[in-house]
């Protein structure tokens, strides 16, 4: 472990944070770590990696240097896991890079005779088919 290590370290997470930020089209104010942490859906071993990795960085930020070195310096694991977290998020698009516009979505009702719903699958290549009632939604 070097000084290295810490300017890297402030680096990767400072990327993560502009992602993320980006991603969830979120406001300058506050961090966006900490706003993700916030969430749910984070998995724990990821929110404990996060928050760890938050509390370092807080740490680095806004305490002084001693005689211009860092006091901390963070471990080659950290490192991995902020790398890593960073690529999880780089690697992920925008639900409209992957989802289908509602125009081009074969939809049917409860109602629908069945035959030719499957025979639009079939001709179409449709894996599934959301069927609508009551504004409720399931698929087949």
């Amino acid at each position: 472990m070097t000084a290295d290590n810490t300017v890297e370290f402030l680096d990767l997470y400072n990327r993560l944070e502009r992602l993320i930020r980006e991603r969830y089209n979120l406001s300058r104010d506050g961090g966006a770590i900490a706003w993700l942490l916030s969430r749910d859906k984070v998995p724990r071993a990821l929110r404990d990696e996060l928050d760890y990795c938050r509390e370092v960085r807080n740490f680095l930020q806004h305490n002084e240097r001693i005689d211009g070195s860092y006091a901390v310096i963070p471990s080659d694991a950290m490192l991995d896991a902020l790398r890593s977290t960073l690529e999880r998020f780089e690697g992920m698009g925008a639900a409209e890079d992957v989802c289908t516009r509602r125009e081009k979505i074969r939809v049917a009702t409860m109602d629908e005779p069945l035959r030719p719903v499957l025979r639009d699958m079939a001709e179409h290549g449709y894996a599934h088919v959301p069927i609508l009632a009551d504004g409720r939604g399931w698929a087949c």
